[in-house]
């Protein structure tokens, strides 16, 4: 009840903002961004279709409308159980002015608030981490930063806002640090996958690469081999390329290169590990999944202005398991990175994903066929159709048709 409570006052709120014909920048479970100045104005971006920048007093007005609401004892909370974050205040001091925010927005939860003096020079205030979080950082902070956010994620999104308003900007010093994601040893099934590697004990750090979309791993491989590397674990960030990368299914090494160094004569057995310069460019070009366009079509990494609702349509039931991969997205332990939800009733079958069926479709259902070694028609046909299959045959499948695709873009 408590939760259901909370989801209907965030559209109460939405409502109240829309009548008002305003409109924000992001939501969450307990909170709405309004789009508002001191003395409100028109808001310049497609799609906007009468929708306006909201004055200050009359978001405050919106925010008293839920004074009644307040279930709390009014000695010890006073007011609207609707407040502006401490990010509005100048040094997040309700006690001192408000202060004017702007907002740069990518997807759900992928935002950064930032305060801006003239036109070349902005100040980071509020900078979301969210989808890089797992990521040990490139760059430690300062032994006085303190601040939660690590001072690499300002960094980051200083760069991103600055290359939208089109403002000189200085690229950080940390953009060819490999990736690194930091992983413990907790269990027993961690311990059996990593083998005899002496470096392995139980609850020591260890640290896995993302690898290069573009580049990945260079070695002789069947189709049908599983890879997963990890490496020891180093706090120097400088002390990364030199690291040796053991795959945990079969216990062969491989050396990190980097990909800015390579040259035609690949030796086999080494991997490319993706750079934060990479993060940089894909992070800016998330597509908002869970909203349309202005033009009420999908979104794309290049979709720009403010978004519609998306309306979900109920299709075929499935039956899948509550569990959730959420320690992928806190860095926990090797034994979820090969997570898989459990769907029930299927007798071991699944459907191909929009992005597999999407590739088919560029591809060529006949071309797939003929050089994926799958020479059945029938089997590519049924996953554009949504028809189930073997969850081995499709692993397969998809295996081979990631790494057709990384051929091709190389």
């Amino acid at each position: 009840m408590i939760t259901s409570a909370g989801r209907l006052l965030l559209a109460m709120t939405e409502e109240c903002v829309n009548r008002e014909k305003g409109t924000y920048l992001f939501c969450d479970t307990d909170s709405l961004a309004i789009v508002s100045a001191k003395d409100g104005g028109p808001l310049k971006i497609p799609g906007v279709e009468g929708h306006r920048i909201l004055p200050w007093a009359e978001t405050q007005r919106i925010a008293n409308k839920f004074i009644s609401l307040n279930p709390y004892d009014r000695k010890a909370v006073k007011g609207s159980i609707l407040n502006l974050v401490d990010a509005n205040y100048v040094d997040s001091d309700s006690a001192k002015p408000q202060r004017q925010l702007y907002g740069y927005s990518i997807a759900a939860k992928r935002y950064a608030l930032y305060e801006r003096a003239g036109k070349s020079s902005i100040t980071i205030v509020d900078p979301k981490a969210h989808g890089i979080g797992f990521l040990y950082p490139p760059q430690d902070s300062p032994k006085d930063w303190g601040k939660e956010v690590p001072r690499w994620t300002y960094q980051l999104w200083d760069d991103i806002v600055r290359s939208a308003l089109k403002m000189p900007k200085k690229p950080p010093s940390w953009l060819d640090v490999p990736q690194m994601m930091r992983l413990t040893i907790t269990t027993c099934n961690v311990l059996e996958m990593l083998g005899e590697w002496k470096i392995a004990r139980p609850y020591n750090f260890l640290l896995l690469p993302m690898i290069d979309p573009m580049f990945g791993v260079a070695f002789h491989r069947q189709s049908n081999e599983k890879v997963l590397l990890v490496c020891a674990f180093a706090s120097k960030q400088e002390q990364w390329f030199d690291l040796e990368c053991v795959n945990v299914h079969d216990g062969k090494k491989y050396k990190m290169l980097n990909c800015r160094e390579a040259n035609g004569n690949i030796p086999y057995n080494v991997v490319f590990p993706s750079q934060f310069a990479h993060l940089l460019v894909q992070y800016q070009r998330h597509p908002e999944a869970k909203s349309l366009a202005p033009d009420g079509t999908a979104c794309r990494p290049d979709t720009r202005g403010l978004l519609k609702r998306a309306h979900v349509i109920a299709g075929e039931i499935r039956y899948v398991g509550k569990e959730t991969d959420r320690k992928w997205e806190e860095g926990d332990e090797i034994s979820v990175l090969e997570f898989a939800v459990t769907e029930y009733g299927r007798k071991g079958k699944v459907v191909a994903s929009a992005e597999v069926k999407a590739s088919i479709s560029s591809i060529g259902i006949n071309k797939c066929a003929r050089e994926s070694g799958f020479d059945r028609k029938n089997f590519i046909r049924k996953l554009v159709r949504d028809l189930p299959v073997k969850r081995n045959s499709y692993s397969e499948f998809v295996r081979w048709l990631q790494g057709f695709e990384r051929t091709n873009q190389f």
